[in-house]
């Protein structure tokens, strides 16, 4: 609990941007429902699968990463076609840096796609980068493919 109380407090202080999708910043091309699940390093991890690494990163004030105000997930991607991952006939692929938008419990988020997830392949689901298991968050979300340049 203090631990959280800190992390507001700090995010207060220093200003960090909200991750919130503005609805007119963008089009929405496609929609569906998924499980997004959690995932946090317990040591030091080598870079996503985009080559950037947790000291890129920013924090919410829910102990989610950030990344240039985007929150970060890792999902299925076309990436692992190369190494022979197969994919489920109803799994959306992704490539990296692909924005999406994330509505959990009632809220849009922006959200990039910075990483590959072998589960994902065959779940659809998405992973979202967090500080600690203090942040995990399980839930089911509507994700909102979109089309506006100026938000990549």
């Amino acid at each position: 609990m203090i631990k959280k109380l800190f992390l507001v407090v700090l995010i207060l202080v220093s200003g960090v941007k909200e991750v919130r999708a503005e609805e007119n910043r963008y089009t929405v091309t496609y929609e569906y429902e998924t499980r997004l699940t959690s995932y946090y390093p317990k040591k030091p991890v080598s870079p996503t699968g985009c080559g950037l690494g947790i000291e890129d990163f920013g924090v919410n004030e829910f102990g989610w990463y950030t990344y240039k105000g985007k929150l970060v997930v890792a999902t299925a991607t076309s990436y692992l076609l190369n190494y022979g991952w197969r994919y489920a006939d109803d799994v959306r692929l992704y490539n990296y840096y692909d924005v999406l938008i994330l509505n959990i419990d009632g809220v849009d988020y922006e959200a990039i796609v910075l990483d590959s997830c072998g589960i994902c392949m065959t779940t659809g689901r998405v992973d979202l980068f967090v500080t600690d298991k203090n942040a995990v968050i399980d839930t089911i979300i509507i994700v909102k493919e979109v089309e506006n340049e100026e938000m990549v």
